[in-house]
C-alpha cells in the first residue's frame, strides 16, 4: 500500500497547492475564461488616485480581449481527434455499448486534459447511484504518485484534487488511487489538498482503477502540458493586444493643442468656432501614433505561439508569410505532434474499455484506434507523396496505397481497379499492311 503520509511530506510536494493553482489557470486560459488581474500585466502607478483610474481603464479594456488559448486547443484537438473507431467483432453486442458511451466525445477531453498540463486519467466504473457500468474521464488536478525506490518511474497510483460540492466553503475533495492494491481512499471537507493525515472519509477496496495518459514530465516526474509551457506567451500576446487598443483608442479621435490665449471651448466638432483676441495664438491637432512597431511586436509573439505550440502555418495569421521551406517544418511538426496524442490517445481508451469490458462480463474487448483529421494531413501528405512518386522513390501502388484513406468513398475494389488500370501497358493495334503498288 503507499505511504500517503510520508509522499506529502516529501520536498516534491510541498508545492502542490501552487501546482494546483498553476493548473486551473492553464485550463482557464485554454478556455478563455482566464482572470486578468491588472498587477500582473500592465505597470501601475504608485498614485493611489492615478492607479485606481489605471485600473479602472485596464478592466474597461479587457472586455474587448481573448487569449489565444481557445484557438489553439481548438486547432490542436480538431487535428488530433479525428476518428475513433475500434475493432473485433461485436461481441455480446459491445458495439452498441460502445456507440451510446460516445468515445469521440471521452476522446476529446482526454485531449484537452493531456494538451494543456500534460496528463489525462479515465477509468470504468460501477456507478452506485444508478447501478450503471460507465466510462469517465478524471477532472480537477491529476498528479502521478511513485514508488519510492522508483521515483519518475512507472506511476504505482493517481492523486487527485477538486472541489468538494457538499461543501458551502471553498474545500477540497481529494482522492488516491493505488494501483497495485486496486484500491481508492477518499477525504472529504479538507481546508487544504494535503491534509491527508487523518483517516479517509470513504475507501473502496479491490476495484478498478484509472488509467494514465502522461504527455512529457520533467525531472521529479510531474506532467507537463504544451499550453501550460507556453502560458507566459499567452500572456505576453494578450497584453500587447491590450497596448495596441490603449494607443488606437487615443488616438481614434484627433488630439487638438492650443497655444495662445483662447476664449473657453467646452466641446470640440467640425461646427464649433474658436476665437482669440491675440495674433499669435496657435491650434493644432496631435498627429495619431504610429502603430506599426506594435504589430511587429505582436506578429513576433505570434510566431513565438506557432512555434512553441508546433502550429500549423495557417493557423494564426501573422504579418510576413514564411518561405516554402519554413511552411513544409512546421506543418511537419504539427503532423508528428498530433500523431503523438493520437497513439496515447489510442492506448488510453484502449485500457479503459477493456476494463469496462470487464465490468460488463464480455471476453476480447476490441482495441480503440484514434486517427489524426485526415482534412488536416491530406494536403501535407499528398503533396509528399505526390513528389516522391514523381522522383521515382516509390511505386504507383505504394502512392496509390498511401493516399488511399484520405479518400473513404474508394472502396478496396476501385482502388485495385485504379492501379491495374494505370499499370496495364497499353496495347497498341498493329499497322495495317501497305497496299501493293499496282
Amino acid at each position: 500500500m503507499i505511504d500517503v503520509t510520508a509522499a506529502f511530506v516529501r520536498a516534491q510536494l510541498e508545492a502542490v497547492e501552487a501546482r494546483i493553482s498553476e493548473a486551473a489557470e492553464a485550463l482557464d486560459w485554454a478556455h478563455g475564461e482566464q482572470t486578468l488581474d491588472a498587477d500582473q500585466l500592465i505597470p501601475l502607478p504608485s498614485d493611489p488616485q492615478a492607479r485606481a483610474s489605471a485600473v479602472k481603464e485596464f478592466n474597461r479594456y479587457t472586455r474587448q480581449l481573448q487569449s489565444r488559448g481557445p484557438r489553439v486547443l481548438k486547432i490542436k484537438r480538431s487535428g488530433a481527434v479525428g476518428e475513433v473507431n475500434w475493432g473485433g467483432d461485436n461481441t455480446d453486442g459491445i458495439d452498441n455499448r460502445l456507440e451510446e458511451i460516445d468515445l469521440r466525445g471521452v476522446a476529446r477531453n482526454v485531449f484537452d486534459s493531456l494538451f494543456v498540463n500534460g496528463i489525462a486519467a479515465a477509468w470504468a466504473f460501477n456507478e452506485e447511484r444508478t447501478g450503471r457500468n460507465r466510462i469517465q474521464v478524471l477532472g480537477g488536478y491529476l498528479e502521478p504518485l511513485y514508488h519510492p525506490d522508483d521515483p519518475a518511474g512507472e506511476p504505482v497510483g493517481l492523486y487527485q484534487v477538486t472541489q468538494d460540492p457538499d461543501s458551502l466553503k471553498v474545500r477540497y475533495r481529494v482522492r488516491v488511487y493505488d494501483f497495485e492494491d486496486r484500491s481508492i481512499r477518499e477525504w472529504r471537507d479538507l481546508t487544504r489538498p494535503t491534509e491527508l493525515g487523518k483517516p479517509p472519509a470513504d475507501e473502496w477496496s479491490d476495484t478498478s482503477v484509472p488509467r494514465l495518459a502522461i504527455f512529457d514530465t520533467n525531472q521529479a516526474g510531474l506532467p507537463v502540458g504544451e499550453l501550460s509551457q507556453a502560458l507566459g506567451e499567452l500572456r505576453a500576446e494578450l497584453v500587447q493586444q491590450l497596448r495596441i487598443l490603449r494607443v488606437a483608442d487615443a488616438h481614434a479621435f484627433p488630439i487638438l493643442w492650443q497655444a495662445g490665449h483662447w476664449q473657453r471651448v467646452t466641446e470640440v466638432g467640425a461646427t464649433v468656432i474658436m476665437e482669440s483676441d491675440e495674433a499669435d495664438s496657435k491650434v493644432g491637432r496631435v498627429d495619431a501614433a504610429d502603430l506599426e512597431q506594435l504589430f511587429t511586436l505582436q506578429d513576433r509573439g505570434l510566431e513565438r505561439i506557432r512555434g512553441d505550440l508546433s502550429l500549423p502555418i495557417s493557423s494564426i495569421g501573422s504579418g510576413a508569410w514564411p518561405s516554402g521551406e519554413a511552411i513544409q517544418q512546421a506543418n511537419v511538426a504539427y503532423t508528428t505532434g498530433l500523431r503523438d496524442y493520437a497513439h496515447l490517445e489510442s492506448r488510453l481508451l484502449t485500457d479503459v474499455v477493456a476494463d469496462y469490458a470487464e465490468l460488463e462480463g464480455i471476453a476480447n474487448p476490441p482495441p480503440v484506434i484514434v486517427s489524426v483529421s485526415r482534412e488536416q494531413m491530406r494536403a501535407t501528405a499528398a503533396q509528399q507523396i505526390r513528389e516522391d512518386y514523381r522522383a521515382g522513390v516509390i511505386s504507383l501502388r505504394m502512392a496509390v496505397t498511401e493516399l488511399a484513406p484520405y479518400y473513404p468513398s474508394a472502396s478496396s475494389e476501385d482502388i485495385e481497379e485504379h492501379i491495374t488500370r494505370e499499370e496495364t501497358p497499353l496495347s497498341v493495334s498493329p499497322l495495317l499492311p501497305a497496299a501493293e503498288a499496282e
